[in-house]
C-alpha cells in the first residue's frame, strides 16, 4: 500500500527514519510544512553530503499529520463511499480529490423508447415516455463502473443535445428521435463512454451549434461510435445567410479547433466548416426551433 500523496509519503519517511534530505522536499510541500519549521518541530541540519531536515518534536508532527490525513497516511481507516466523502475523510477537505464518481443526466423519452436502469443490482425498466409527459424530463445517475451492463440501457434512436432550450422545446418526433439526452455543452468522459457504448441500442445523432465547438464535440462521438451522425437540416445554409443568426464570434473564439477539424473525412464536418468560412461565422442550434 502506498501513502495517499507526496506529502503523506514524506511524513511517513520522517516518522520512520526521523529525517529526510532537504532536496526531496518540493517548494509546495515546504510551504505546507512552514508551520512546523516555525514551531521548531522540524529543523534543517548540515551534513557532509548536504542538508537534511530532522524531526525535533514528534508529537507536533504527528498532530499535523492527523489533521491533514484524518484516515491515516495510507488511508487505512477510510471506509467512506464517494470521492468527495473520501476526500474529506482522507484529507479533511472535500475538494482535495477533484471531481465526483457519479453524475446526473437528464433525458426526454418518447413513443416506444425503452429505458432500463440498475438499482441495488437489479434491472428496472421505467416508463420513460410517460414520466416525460408527466414531469418534462427524467433524471438518471451515471456511476463510474468497469461493468458497462450497470449503466442505463436505452432502446431507441438517441440524440445528444448541447443546449437545454433545444432539449426541451424541439419536436423530436419530427426527426425520428426517441430519446434526447442533455449534455449541457461538453460531455464528460463518463457520459461519452455511456452514449457510445453498446448500452445505447439505436441511432446516435449529435445536435450541437454549427461552430467549431459543436463540430469538435461531434468528432469526439464519431471517434468512439462510427455510427454517430451530426444533425444537418436541409435549410442549414439559409440560416448562415441570415445576418441576424450568423455569429462571427462563434468561429473566432474557437478557431484553434479548426486545424484538427479540417483533417476530418466526415462530410458533415467539412460542409459546416465550408459554410463558416464562406459566411464568416457560426450559427447556434436554437435556430432549429424557429
Amino acid at each position: 500500500m502506498q501513502p495517499l500523496n507526496p506529502l503523506a509519503s514524506l511524513l511517513h519517511q520522517l516518522f520512520t527514519t526521523g529525517e529526510i534530505a532537504r532536496s526531496k522536499i518540493s517548494s509546495r510541500i515546504r510551504k505546507e510544512l512552514s508551520g512546523l519549521f516555525d514551531l521548531g518541530a522540524l529543523r534543517e541540519e548540515k551534513r557532509s553530503g548536504g542538508w537534511v531536515v530532522l524531526v525535533t518534536n514528534v508529537e507536533s508532527v504527528r498532530r499535523f499529520a492527523d489533521r491533514r490525513f484524518p484516515s491515516g497516511l495510507f488511508g487505512e481507516d477510510d471506509t467512506s463511499e464517494g470521492r468527495r466523502t473520501q476526500s474529506l475523510n482522507r484529507f479533511g477537505d472535500t475538494k482535495s480529490m477533484p471531481g465526483l464518481d457519479f453524475e446526473f443526466v437528464l433525458l426526454r423519452a418518447f413513443g416506444d423508447a425503452q429505458v432500463v436502469t440498475t438499482m441495488l443490482n437489479n434491472k428496472v425498466k421505467i416508463d420513460a415516455p410517460e414520466i416525460t409527459c408527466q414531469t418534462g424530463c427524467i433524471a438518471l445517475t451515471l456511476h463510474d463502473s468497469g461493468d458497462l451492463t450497470e449503466l442505463p440501457q436505452i432502446r431507441g434512436n438517441v440524440a445528444t443535445v448541447e443546449g437545454p432550450e433545444l432539449f426541451y422545446r424541439f419536436d423530436w418526433a419530427s426527426v425520428d428521435v426517441s430519446v434526447a439526452v442533455l449534455t449541457n455543452g461538453r460531455m464528460s468522459d463518463r457520459m461519452l463512454n455511456w452514449v457510445t457504448s453498446a448500452m445505447i441500442e439505436g441511432a446516435l445523432t449529435h445536435f450541437g451549434d454549427y461552430d467549431p465547438v459543436g463540430l469538435d464535440e461531434y468528432r469526439r462521438l464519431k471517434e468512439r461510435a462510427p455510427r454517430a451522425t451530426f444533425y444537418m437540416p436541409e435549410d442549414l445554409e439559409s440560416h448562415f445567410k441570415e445576418n441576424r443568426f450568423l455569429k462571427p464570434a462563434l468561429m473566432d473564439k474557437s478557431s484553434k479547433l479548426l486545424p484538427r477539424l479540417v483533417q476530418s473525412r466526415d462530410t458533415d464536418i467539412l460542409k459546416v466548416i465550408d459554410l463558416m468560412r464562406r459566411y464568416g461565422g457560426g450559427v447556434e442550434q436554437e435556430v432549429l426551433i424557429l
